[in-house]
C-alpha cells in the first residue's frame, strides 16, 4: 500500500498532512474522505487534527443545493499521538483583541493551556 511507504520513511515524531477533496455523487456529498481517514486510523495512524484550506478563488459555478467548494480538507496524521510541531513556523498575528479576551478567561482556562499572545 502507498500508506506503507509514508509510514516507513517517516520518523516516529514526524507528521503527514494530506489534502483530500470530497466530491458529490448522485447529488449527495460522498464520505470517502472520512472513510479513508478511518481506514488509516485502523492501520495505526493517529489523526492529530483536521484543517480547512480556505480557497479564496473557488471554481465558478452555480449548484442549486449547495455552496461553491471554496475549501478542502487537510488531515494531520502521525505515527504517535504527540508528534513534533513547530507552531511558530505557521503562526499569524492574532491582533490586539486577544489580550482583552484572555483577561476574561478563568484561572482554570489559563493553567490548562499554554497561552501565547505573540
Amino acid at each position: 500500500m502507498v500508506v506503507d511507504s509514508f509510514w516507513n520513511v517517516l520518523k516516529l515524531e514526524s507528521s503527514l498532512v494530506i489534502n483530500i477533496k470530497d466530491k458529490v455523487v448522485n447529488s449527495v456529498r460522498h464520505r470517502y474522505v472520512w472513510h479513508t481517514i478511518e481506514m488509516l486510523s485502523s492501520l495505526g495512524w493517529f489523526c492529530i487534527d483536521d484543517y480547512i484550506w480556505y480557497k479564496p478563488n473557488p471554481m465558478p459555478g452555480y449548484w442549486p443545493t449547495r455552496l461553491r467548494d471554496g475549501w478542502e480538507y487537510c488531515f494531520h496524521l502521525a505515527k504517535t499521538p504527540k508528534p513534533y510541531i513547530n507552531q511558530k513556523a505557521v503562526r499569524k498575528p492574532i491582533g490586539n483583541w486577544a489580550k482583552a479576551r484572555l483577561s476574561n478567561m478563568s484561572e482554570n482556562d489559563l493553567t490548562r493551556q499554554k497561552i501565547e499572545t505573540n
